[in-house]
């Protein structure tokens, strides 16, 4: 026995994979991705309340590994399974894995011949997303895509840039295709916060950044995200409730960003955030519409939540230039026959 949690206790990396009701064939890709992975690790899948017969087809695939561990829990969410994920694992990193994706043979293979050279707080890898629905390709990366044909194997990242690009973009708000120090979550008790709608993942990276201190970048597109669209039935359901949790996490990086910025710099990245939650409203909205579900009180609802979380302040509608906020206006105040008309308006002006 003290052999064997010696063992554990050296184990470089702890994958973690929540697991409710899979489709078995992409559970299976995803456990079949890292059958090459040949560094000291566990991977470490968390059923969260699976139906009896999906579970025991997905726990007898790997029951003979010997690197596989197969916990099982009641249903509560993929916040609540990776949290459990995290008290289960063992490992000097824990890397979060979706069922229905996978890692790359390229990531397997550098893993084998590099791990060595991560050492930093948060490593992060360029991601290759597979979009199901147009059978489309395509990479992200926080760097310039040139450096992933460089000789380097893995290189420093500034953590104020990384700020600004959490800030700025859409960019970091996933918490897979990353390295994280276990003993970071461990010694300041970061975890996912259950119950959320969505955001669950940008609140957890938030909360983590205000305790790393160094940043990795592996040059590789390591993680391979199968994209298909599920925004819609979030928006739909609970739009305010899904809102409010979208801001506690905006909330939460402002501070952020006030902590580890001078006034200035804070000034302009907040500034800049808030125009891409606008944005990301206005696509909320046209769900909705599209949905019928903009009711009045689903309006007055979201107005009242964005005016509390502060949206407006640096919004002068009287004198607005973009179309699209002059849309986020409309949605928001007007009825929705004016709406439909402002979307015909934006179709035009975007053709144009």
């Amino acid at each position: 026995m003290m052999k064997e949690l010696m063992e554990r206790q050296n184990f470089f990396l702890s994958i973690i994979i929540p697991l409710y009701n899979p489709v078995f064939c992409e559970f299976k890709r995803c456990i079949d991705s890292m059958t090459g992975i040949t560094i000291p690790h566990e991977i470490v899948v968390v059923d969260d309340g699976s139906d009896d017969d999906i579970s025991y087809e997905c726990e007898n695939y790997i029951k003979d590994s010997a690197v596989i561990k197969f916990v099982k829990k009641e249903n509560g969410g993929v916040s609540s399974a990776r949290n459990f994920g995290i008290e289960k694992s063992c490992g000097k990193y824990i890397l979060f894995l979706d069922a229905d994706d996978e890692i790359s043979t390229e990531f397997v293979e550098y893993l084998n011949n590099n791990c060595d050279k991560i050492v930093a707080d948060w490593v992060l890898c360029g991601i290759k997303v597979k979009d199901i629905e147009k059978k489309k390709e395509f990479y992200r990366t926080i760097v310039e895509k040139d450096i992933f044909h460089s000789n380097e194997d893995i290189f420093n990242v500034d953590y104020g840039y990384v700020l600004q690009l959490r800030a700025e973009s859409k960019e970091l708000c996933e918490c897979w295709a990353k390295f994280i120090k276990r003993d970071i979550l461990k010694k300041y008790d970061v975890q996912f916060k259950t119950g959320m709608l969505s955001g669950e993942d940008a609140l957890f990276n938030t909360c983590l950044m205000q305790h790393i201190v160094t940043i990795q970048c592996i040059p590789i597109y390591g993680y391979i995200y199968y994209y298909i669209p599920r925004l819609a039935p979030r928006v739909v359901d609970d739009p305010i409730k899904r809102w409010l949790y979208l801001f506690e996490g905006e909330k939460e990086l402002e501070n952020l960003i006030h902590e580890k910025c001078d006034t200035e710099t804070a000034q302009k990245l907040i500034k800049e955030k808030k125009s891409i939650t606008t944005v990301e409203i206005v696509q909320d909205c046209f769900i909705l519409i599209k949905a019928k579900r903009l009711s009045a009180n689903i309006r007055k609802g979201l107005f009242n939540v964005i005016d509390e979380y502060g949206l407006f302040d640096e919004l002068d509608i009287c004198d607005c230039t973009s179309v699209k906020r002059k849309l986020y206006y409309i949605l928001l105040k007007e009825k929705r026959w004016t709406a439909m008309r402002a979307i015909v308006n934006l179709k035009q002006a975007l053709k144009r």
